[in-house]
């Protein structure tokens, strides 16, 4: 399934890098760095600290997104900074 988000970043941005857990399963060739996050805590915020870690700009996108398209990452790209997905008012 990572493999479509995987797509549509690299057809925006110049760099990739996948961020997770060191236990993670992942395909074999996926083409792009992999940074470990800490083990603790386990949730998506740790892999999310772990890529503001250099203070450069980021595009997050979850692995589980396959329908995300260039599009999408190229308008959170052009950005006018943070970006939170929202429904029925709920983050």
């Amino acid at each position: 399934m990572i493999a479509w988000p995987l797509d549509a970043l690299r057809a925006v941005l110049g760099e990739v890098i996948v961020v997770a857990k060191a236990d993670t399963a992942l395909p074999p060739a996926l083409g792009v760095r992999v940074w470990s996050e800490p083990a603790e805590p386990r949730h998506p915020l740790t892999g999310l600290r772990r890529a503001l870690e250099p203070g450069r700009p980021v595009v997050v996108c979850a692995a589980g997104l396959p329908l995300v398209g260039p599009e999408v990452i190229g308008a959170l790209a052009a950005g006018p900074g943070a970006v939170v997905a929202c429904a029925d008012g709920r983050l």
